[in-house]
């Protein structure tokens, strides 16, 4: 992933989305394969298609696997961003500020980010 994206917000950001669709998608699919046949053919009976289906029995029906994939997305998302923040440091790529390091900006990877460079130069 750092090949393709490298450091920043783009990488971070991936990483982030990465980390939370997967807990909430899995959840909503685990949902909506629990909701009962009897609740099935309810809606059917009713002649519900397609985006009503989904509204008015699926949603409603697996509504407490969502909110479950939503409470460890947010778990994983925070865990991730913490994570990523302290290896890449990417919060104020810009500033220098009173707490940055010696190697450069943020985290324990921002020496793999700049060590590099600061040879070259002081060499």
């Amino acid at each position: 992933m750092l090949i393709c994206f490298g450091f920043g917000w783009v990488s971070l950001a991936f990483v982030l989305v990465q980390s939370v669709l997967w807990p909430v998608a899995l959840n909503t699919h685990r949902g909506f394969l629990a909701v009962s046949p009897t609740l099935r053919m309810v809606g059917r009976n009713y002649g519900l298609r397609r985006l009503a289906y989904v509204a008015t029995i699926l949603v409603p029906a697996a509504f407490p696997s969502i909110l479950a994939g939503l409470k460890i997305g947010w778990a994983f998302g925070w865990c991730t961003l913490i994570a990523a923040e302290l290896i890449f440091g990417v919060s104020f790529p810009n500033r220098r500020g009173p707490y940055d390091s010696a190697l450069g900006h943020g985290g324990l990877g921002s020496g793999l980010r700049d060590s590099p460079a600061r040879e070259l130069r002081a060499g």
